[in-house]
């Protein structure tokens, strides 16, 4: 990433590889010939969120985040917020190529094709030369609660952290192993942090990106809960 300002660069001085989680909105990314990859550039209007997870503090029902996220007309503008809900699916014991993706280096769209890389539009029009690729999860997950179901996703370092387990060694796990996994989370209350955005191509109308997914603390979940029965 490059940055033309000096709060940018005093704000990144900040960051610690690997473990900071950055939201950037209003950030320019153009191809750079002399790096051979996509750079993301800092301009005016870039505003950076450090760990946006820990910024969301609104709890909702499910039903209040369908709601809210299907009356937004802006697909850009999602609605953030927390879920105390019982995951009631989770594909984790799928078959590996339904749960793992091949995701292009330079701009992170899935790879089908090995032989062929990225197909991207903008992407393959950057650069002819075949791109490397990296491998994350990628799980289907349902989260309920006595307002509804949500289906989202749970991928990337997100699906790591919660499964506390890497891609690599995702691999190395027995189905036994994957079943015990998957019932770590079955059926049990959550604190799920989720974004949710309206998205024409979806089933229902929704994209709902799982961000954090862990065990809720009994009295935490019993207080929202209660306060959202009335």
């Amino acid at each position: 990433m490059i940055c033309w300002d000096n709060e940018s660069i005093q704000l990144a001085q900040s960051w610690i590889p690997r473990e900071t989680v950055l939201f950037a909105s209003e950030i320019r990314i153009n191809y750079d010939s002399f790096r051979n990859s996509m750079v993301a550039t800092v301009v005016s209007k870039t505003i950076f969120t450090t760990n946006p997870v820990e910024t969301i503090k609104d709890v909702y029902t499910v039903r209040q985040i369908k709601e809210r996220a299907l009356q937004s007309t802006d697909k850009n503008n999602p609605v953030y917020g927390i879920a105390f809900a019982f995951v009631t699916k989770m594909n984790i014991d799928s078959t590996i190529d339904k749960i793992v993706r091949n995701r292009c280096s330079q701009c992170h769209y899935p790879v089908s094709d090995l032989s062929k890389g990225c197909t991207y539009t903008f992407c393959t029009e950057t650069s002819a030369d075949l791109k490397s690729v990296f491998t994350t999860l990628d799980l289907q997950v349902d989260i309920s609660d006595h307002t509804g179901t949500l289906s989202g996703n749970l991928s990337g370092v997100a699906a790591e952290d919660t499964l506390s387990c890497t891609v690599d060694g995702f691999f190395n796990l027995t189905e036994n192993q994957k079943t015990s996994l998957k019932w770590n989370f079955l059926l049990e209350r959550c604190k799920i942090y989720l974004k949710a955005a309206i998205a024409s191509n979806s089933r229902n109308g929704l994209r709902v990106t799982i961000l954090s997914c862990k065990a809720a603390d009994p009295n935490e979940a019993a207080k929202h809960t209660k306060a959202s029965m009335g």
